[in-house]
């Protein structure tokens, strides 16, 4: 049953996404995808195998859940949150966005502990929001260093 509800929702994030009129290039949309996917399995990875503060119960349908979690719902919205961030015009409305994010995802995290897909053991409330306010703002940096470089003009040759 989880796993149909994860399988629902990630088929729902990225139809409504596909759908949805794009402020980004599709070579950035896949370089933002790459990095999210990057920065939440190193974090599911090392939290896990090294420091084991989040656990997945060893039976395959909650094991598909976090990994369709982690490679597509999760990446999907941060992928999303820098979609509206470029939309938006003033700082306090991508102030906003930023905080509603970092909510999001962290109520979507804790939703999976609810649900038994990602356990957290021996953790702090405020490392989720922590981790997603760094997370954020690493993708921002990327964004802003990658919107230079293609779309920087001239003939360099």
């Amino acid at each position: 049953m989880v796993l149909f509800f994860y399988i629902v929702l990630n088929v729902l994030a990225l139809f409504l996404f596909i759908k949805k009129k794009k402020m980004l290039h599709i070579l950035e949309i896949i370089v933002y995808w790459m990095i999210s996917t990057y920065l939440y399995q190193n974090f599911s990875a090392i939290c896990y195998m090294n420091f084991k503060t989040l656990i997945v119960p060893e039976k395959q349908s909650l094991e598909f859940s976090h990994f369709i979690n982690r490679t597509v719902l999760f990446p999907l919205l941060m992928v999303i949150f820098l979609h509206y961030f470029l939309f938006l015009t003033t700082y306090w409305k991508k102030f906003l966005l930023f905080g509603s994010f970092v909510f999001f995802l962290t109520g979507l995290e804790y939703l999976s502990d609810l649900l038994g897909v990602l356990i957290h053991k021996n953790w702090r409330v405020w490392w989720s929001f922590a981790y997603w306010v760094a997370t954020l703002s690493v993708l921002l940096v990327c964004m802003k260093v990658f919107r230079r470089i293609l779309y920087k003009g001239g003939n360099h040759l």
